[in-house]
């Protein structure tokens, strides 16, 4: 079972100096949008403030984002891996798997939305798997409100990435055959300039279709909020980039994922 945030680590709180200056100096140098970031670790996620806020919202908003839904170009369905192939596969391979990642978040996020997302969000890596979600927004305690409100939608979220009423999910576990969501949320937690739930436990695994509605369902409470414009991101906090280089994996950077 490979590592995973949240779940197989437990990160100690004794932050170093170097890692929250590599912080704090790779979100600014990604204020403008790009992915950006060091090659070793890939850096933290992009700024969203802009002089000229875009106002066009991401354009699968309110839609089923679930297993097969709303995917006419078939970019989720590439990304979505049997798990055989999850982790058999050569550096090359890899680098393929999260240039698709890319194409797909693309998709969902156009670069001229209100809502943008840095491409490593949830993105396959070689050692570890980033289980987590964040957001940069300008407004804060808005964005922190959107978090609280989407930590509450996404216990009911498949690993089809179908999303639950709470009367369907007690119904379906009670009565029907057994439906994989979350054993944990860790609470939305703000750390520099991110808000983010550091800790979504999926028992170990990476479910495409859930990552996508969770990306999605932070969409739309940013939107409820108003929270916009605002970035979704890896919650990259100085242990999780720690974790990530002592696992001796790292993140895209902008020029591998073009």
């Amino acid at each position: 079972m490979r590592q995973t945030t949240g779940l197989m680590w437990r990160a100690s709180r004794g932050l170093s100096m170097a890692l929250t200056l590599l912080l704090a100096s790779t979100l600014a140098s990604c204020a403008s949008g790009g992915v950006g970031g060091p090659a070793t670790t890939g850096g933290a996620p992009a700024g969203a403030a802009s002089s000229a806020a875009p106002t066009r919202l991401p354009p699968f908003l309110g839609m089923d984002t679930s297993k097969g839904h709303n995917d006419a170009q078939g970019l989720w369905a590439k990304v979505d891996l049997p798990p055989e192939d999850e982790w058999s596969r050569t550096p090359s391979q890899l680098l393929e798997q999260q240039r698709d990642w890319k194409r797909a978040i693309d998709y969902d996020f156009p670069a001229d939305s209100a809502i943008t997302c840095d491409p490593r969000t949830f993105v396959p890596l070689d050692k570890v798997m980033l289980i987590n979600i964040a957001v940069i927004g300008d407004d804060k305690a808005a964005v922190m409100a959107a978090m609280t409100k989407a930590q509450e939608r996404l216990y009911r979220v498949d690993s089809d990435g179908r999303e639950y009423s709470e009367a369907e999910l007690d119904k379906l576990l009670s009565d029907g055959p057994e439906v994989m969501t979350p054993a944990y949320l860790s609470d939305p937690e703000a750390v520099g300039l991110m808000v983010g739930i550091d800790n979504i436990d999926l028992e170990g695994e990476r479910y495409t279709w859930y990552e996508r509605t969770a990306m999605r369902i932070v969409a739309e409470e940013l939107v409820a909020a108003k929270a916009t414009p605002a970035r979704i991101t890896p919650f990259l906090t100085p242990d999780v980039l720690e974790w990530i280089d002592q696992s001796g994996d790292r993140l895209p950077n902008e020029g591998e994922l073009r």
